[in-house]
């Protein structure tokens, strides 16, 4: 894993700093938010003006784009409630079966400022990640954000937010239909993956389904059912310890403090 954090930078040297980051560790999927700079910063780079050998970096969902040559790896992503609270659950699944790991402080005895960076940003990133708190609104829709009252609008998350993005892309192209095996093995998972019991319906055997497409099959089956499982398991107090600096801790509203009362109700 590696961060960079950058503030009050034209959009033009913004693409130019993804162009070298796609090369440095041979990108092949970028998700991107759409709001906030992101589609002009996507024009930008659809105009490749490096003349990269490759071609320029396109979304393969924009149409004008399907008619271009070059890289057709670029998503943009809609900040909806839905993709929110989906892509915070994908983050904590790969978080919780160790598919996405966080660094080890630099093991070099005088390390680069390019590593010191990253680390620092890294532990910056964990911090936002610890303060995000989930609670769940009055129509049921899941609701991640820093916690409300004094500062909030100070306390940034920017970094927890690309985390996120981070997460929901890896998620997304593991479980891709057509992924090839040795893309899987480049993207350094962690845990070997075995043929978990064989699937039934009605009786009859359907395939057996490796386990990293378990999650897959059950969304694709059930997708409520995931999510309100997953939602259960979160508010039954769990914690996912990523670090001694990041603990992912949901919060669900309640009464105020001080309004319960444990005193027994007699009825007549």
């Amino acid at each position: 894993m590696h961060a960079v954090e950058i503030q009050k930078m034209p959009f033009p040297r913004m693409a130019e700093l993804i162009e070298d980051l796609c090369d440095a560790f041979n990108v092949q999927s970028i998700y991107m938010d759409a709001g906030g700079g992101g589609l002009a910063i996507k024009d930008i780079l659809a105009e490749n003006n490096r003349g990269h050998r490759a071609g320029a970096i396109l979304d393969p969902d924009d149409e004008v784009h399907q008619a271009k040559s070059g890289r057709h790896m670029l998503t943009m992503c809609n900040f909806g409630t839905d993709f929110i609270s989906e892509s915070n659950f994908v983050a904590l699944r790969l978080l919780e079966h160790r598919d996405m790991l966080f660094p080890s402080p630099p093991k070099e005895s005088d390390p680069t400022p390019a590593q010191e960076e990253s680390w620092q940003t890294i532990q910056t990133m964990k911090q936002q990640m610890q303060m995000i708190e989930l609670t769940e609104t009055t129509t049921g829709k899941h609701h991640f954000d820093v916690p409300k009252g004094e500062g909030h609008g100070r306390q940034k998350k920017d970094l927890y937010t690309a985390f996120m993005l981070a997460a929901r892309c890896v998620y997304d192209n593991l479980w891709a239909e057509m992924l090839p095996q040795s893309i899987i093995h480049h993207g350094g998972l962690t845990k070997s993956r075995e043929p978990i019991a064989t699937i039934t319906s009605g009786g009859l055997p359907v395939a057996d389904i490796p386990e990293v497409l378990r999650d897959r099959l059950e969304i694709a089956q059930d997708p409520e059912g995931y999510r309100q499982r997953l939602l259960s398991q979160t508010f039954q107090g769990r914690k996912v310890v990523t670090s001694s600096a990041a603990v992912l801790k949901p919060v669900s509203k309640g009464k105020a403090p001080g309004r319960t009362s444990n005193r027994p109700v007699n009825k007549r």
